[in-house]
């Protein structure tokens, strides 16, 4: 059994960058995408990186990890993540934790918290990156901006805005 170890769900470009900075920091990752041509792409092109478990379906996601559970989801914000989240709960089980990481409508995190029957953590960090199109969750958070006019806008609501990716996974996958 791997010491550290999380799955990702949502194979674009945040989600996959940040599935490959875990494996780069020694976690196993479990990586689901919805069209499956994609994690067998993804598996195809970084498989070399870290140690990756490419799963098919969320209920084989939830299998291959050990409880508990740490699941990041990384997809569209709205009824994608509403959706996601819906079926994750059917596999996962209480004591397993849901980062909902799709730069949500806070709104809408209080509502999926709310409605929640499991007893799910959740974390609500939105990637501001996917915008622009960087690779930022690869390197982990960009630098705070040198104004304190600018507001930072890479972290929607999370206790680790401010910490890198590399310590995001220390805290998520212990």
């Amino acid at each position: 059994m791997p010491e550290k170890e999380i799955g990702v769900v949502g194979l674009g470009t945040i989600g996959a960058g940040l599935a490959r900075n875990f494996a780069s920091h020694g976690v196993r990752v479990a990586v689901y995408n919805r069209t499956h041509r994609r994690t067998e792409q993804f598996i195809a092109d970084h498989s070399q990186e870290g140690d990756f478990i490419p799963a098919a379906t969320l209920e084989e996601l939830a299998r291959v990890l050990q409880p508990p559970r740490a699941v990041a989801v990384l997809v569209n914000a709205g009824r994608p993540v509403d959706d996601v989240i819906d079926e994750l709960t059917k596999a996962l089980d209480k004591d397993d934790v849901i980062i909902d990481g799709g730069n949500s409508f806070f709104q809408d995190t209080r509502r999926r918290a709310a409605a929640q029957t499991v007893s799910s953590v959740r974390a609500s960090a939105g990637a501001s990156a996917a915008r622009q199109r960087t690779s930022a969750p690869r390197r982990g958070r960009s630098p705070a901006p040198t104004s304190a006019a600018s507001p930072p806008s890479a972290v929607t609501s999370s206790t680790n805005a401010a910490r890198p990716a590399s310590a995001i996974t220390a805290t998520v996958a212990t």
